[in-house]
């Protein structure tokens, strides 16, 4: 469960840079860093590798649809600043 908790935070994380990037960070960088800050990518490898079948079976939609939402934030956000 801390796999899918942290896939939270991300989320959490990504959306607040795409609000608030930091001066002089492009919309879509501020998106992206946040998402590698957040350690979602190790989290997921981890859990892959140990986690039964059944609990990767529902770490990799979910990660699927953070990266979806990742790029949408970038794109469809970014165009509104």
């Amino acid at each position: 469960m801390a796999c899918l908790t942290k896939y939270r935070q991300a989320y959490e994380d990504m959306y607040a840079a795409a609000l608030r990037p930091p001066a002089g960070v492009r919309l879509d960088t501020a998106v992206r860093e946040a998402f590698r800050a957040s350690g979602c990518d190790e989290i997921r490898e981890s859990a892959l590798i140990c986690a039964p079948q059944e609990m990767s079976d529902v770490i990799e939609p979910v990660y699927a649809t953070l990266r979806q939402l990742q790029a949408t934030m970038r794109r469809d956000l970014g165009r509104r600043s």
